[in-house]
């Protein structure tokens, strides 16, 4: 029996074998969420200029979170990532990567809208998201466009993938331009420095290690965003503010 169960798990190996060598190229999807799998995307000092002049803010939703740095950075944590495997000669190349269920809201004033479940497409080099506004959601949109900052470090230990990548030049496509100023009324002079801005950049680090609990790859919807006051909301608010500093001051002259 023990013999028998040889052979087979060899004629399986030689399928194996077989199938890579009629392809020149094997494509390999690979889950990360019960891994140390992490995309810390780091605003550059720029961006978080612009958006502080533009009264923006951003804040993570999701299983995303802030991370300490010298500016402003989330962790997006990477769900699953597909590779290309080629045997002549032997290469492991990224396709994509996926950060599902991550998600940034950005806000400004009474508008806003949220960026969610991230997929960084290596191919065509663009950053792409679900874009939530107004209560739509639109799937798939290419967000920035990016460099390859250093050399990619990649390799397979079993079916567990390490990986250390780092994307600079985050620069927004024309797409995501136009939705942005939309979504957060932007006027043509907050527009203008939006579309050449460097907004930052991308390191990606993916270790063997495993990540307990395991995080969690359900997508991102607009039924998970937080309730946004209505306008009324916020000039009931506004209101509200201007009596308390009207009593403060009242009590500071008595």
């Amino acid at each position: 029996m023990v013999q028998f169960l040889k052979q087979k798990s060899w004629v399986l190996a030689l399928a194996v074998f077989a199938g890579t060598l009629s392809t020149p190229a094997t494509a390999l999807t690979l889950p990360t969420t019960f891994v140390k799998a992490d995309s810390v995307f780091e605003l550059s000092q720029v961006a978080v200029d612009a958006l502080t002049a533009a009264g923006s803010t951003i804040s993570p939703l999701g299983n995303s979170f802030a991370v300490a740095s010298a500016t402003q950075a989330f962790d997006l944590p990477v769900t699953k990532v597909d590779v290309s495997l080629g045997l002549f000669p032997p290469s492991i190349t990224p396709v994509s990567g996926d950060a599902t269920g991550s998600a940034l809201f950005i806000s400004r004033r009474d508008r806003n809208l949220a960026l969610a479940n991230f997929q960084i497409d290596f191919n065509a080099k663009t950053v792409n998201a679900d874009v939530i506004t107004g209560g739509v959601t639109t799937k798939g949109i290419s967000i920035y466009d990016f460099d390859v900052a250093s050399p990619l470090k990649i390799g397979l230990n079993g079916l567990t993938l390490n990986m250390t990548e780092k994307l600079n030049h985050l620069v927004l496509t024309s797409d995501a331009l136009s939705i942005f100023a939309s979504a957060l009324n932007l006027n043509r002079v907050l527009q203008a420095p939006l579309k050449t801005l460097d907004f930052g950049t991308i390191n990606i680090d993916i270790k063997g290690a495993l990540r307990f609990p395991p995080v969690s790859d359900k997508p991102f919807t607009v039924d998970n965003l937080p309730a946004v006051p209505e306008p009324s909301t916020w000039a009931l608010m506004a209101l509200g503010l201007i009596g308390v500093a009207a009593i403060a001051r009242h009590r500071q002259v008595k």
